[in-house]
């Protein structure tokens, strides 16, 4: 009797050496936007809205994003810009059909995605199409233009996109200075595709007004 005392006394005096912040400040206590024992606010401002519990790596919410704290382009996939300052863009190319397949788990946190091209032919105006063609939901679609020491141009401003609706646009060489000079673009035009909910398929692609009804040669498959 004596014996089993002792062990119970033992077990009530390791329990109470316990300290109890150990459990209220486990991670698994957390509140989105916090990590680590005891919890500390992520530090990903508002390029990510949470980030790892064990580590406070950043889940990047824009595509292109990378590093710890989503201040880097992701470069080896395309994608360009200032990533401290701006953001990233995919850079694309005339011509080409692009599918940006955002499935899978390394896409669970993305509802940002952003493009960029330049027009090299001056003369010749480009036809843009823009659309969902899988796991659509609603997305928001922003298109600005810069042309070489002119302040940007606004063409669409937060434009509600739904399920398969395509967005399609004549950009004029009237408009904009077109072409290359001195191997820089006279004019960039900057889009922006936002607030939808992953998995999702985009489709965008530019081509060159006269050809636009002529089957687009070439598709590229991005993830």
């Amino acid at each position: 009797m004596k014996t089993e005392l002792s062990v119970f006394v033992l077990v009530v005096v390791l329990f109470l050496a316990i300290d109890t912040a150990d459990f209220a400040d486990s991670p698994k206590s957390c509140e989105p936007g916090f990590w680590g024992t005891p919890c500390k606010k992520c530090e990903c401002g508002d390029k990510a809205s949470a980030c790892d519990f064990n580590t406070g790596k950043c889940y990047c919410n824009t595509k292109g994003l990378i590093g710890e704290k989503c201040d880097q382009c992701d470069e080896k996939k395309r994608y360009k810009g200032d990533a401290i300052k701006d953001t990233c863009y995919h850079m694309f190319d005339e011509g080409i059909n692009y599918n940006f397949r955002l499935t899978g788990p390394a896409n669970t946190n993305i509802t940002k995605i952003n493009f960029k091209f330049a027009p090299e032919n001056k003369e010749e105006n480009i036809h843009l199409k823009v659309s969902c063609i899988d796991h659509c939901n609603e997305f928001t679609l922003k298109l600005t233009g810069k042309e070489v020491g002119r302040p940007t141009k606004l063409i669409v401003d937060n434009k509600k996109m739904k399920d398969k609706e395509v967005y399609e646009k004549i950009l004029l060489s009237k408009d904009f200075k077109f072409g290359i000079e001195n191997d820089k673009p006279m004019t960039e035009f900057f889009i922006y595709l936002t607030n939808f909910k992953t998995p999702i398929i985009f489709e965008i692609n530019a081509v060159i007004e006269s050809k636009s009804k002529e089957k687009i040669a070439m598709t590229m498959s991005e993830s």
